[in-house]
């Protein structure tokens, strides 16, 4: 009994959270009508041969990190899906490593806006603002959380 049938036993693997990841992986290389293609087919990305196989797939899946908690990111976004350039990771982790994400260097510094604003103690919206406001200013992007006061003395803080 191959690991996959010893994981779900008689359950209908179409129905399975793997499954589903797995399909639409393969959706977003091989069909030009899926709303992802031309961020994965189109780009030329695809997956390793023997993934077009699901049992391959989930065997490497489990023996790999897989859980039900975890998505499948592939570690160099301009490389297909494959075992040597895929892992399980949380879908925080995920969402930084994507194309989309902003890494900014400051005082020697390189991190992603969400990092620096949690650190400056404001959003990474606020942080935005300052950099649209002031696009050659970084010194004014990278002032921390002032703090202000209201009309009867107590403290409001802000990050104008």
């Amino acid at each position: 009994m191959s690991n996959v049938n010893r994981h779900w036993g008689n359950t209908n693997k179409a129905n399975t959270r793997l499954y589903k990841i797995w399909s639409y992986m393969k959706n977003r290389c091989n069909n030009p009508n899926s709303s992802y293609y031309y961020r994965y087919g189109g780009r030329g990305i695809h997956y390793w041969y023997t993934w077009e196989n699901f049992e391959v797939f989930a065997m490497w899946a489990f023996n790999n990190g897989y859980n039900e908690h975890l998505t499948l990111d592939r570690i160099d976004n301009n490389k297909g899906y494959s075992p040597l350039n895929c892992r399980w990771v949380t879908t925080r982790e995920q969402n930084r490593n994507t194309s989309r994400v902003k890494y900014i260097e400051y005082q020697g510094r390189t991190q992603l806006i969400s990092d620096w604003a949690r650190e400056l103690g404001i959003t990474p919206a606020t942080l935005h603002k300052r950099m649209v406001k002031e696009p050659n200013n970084k010194d004014r992007w990278f002032r921390p959380k002032e703090m202000r006061y209201d009309t009867y003395g107590k403290s409001k803080c802000s990050s104008r």
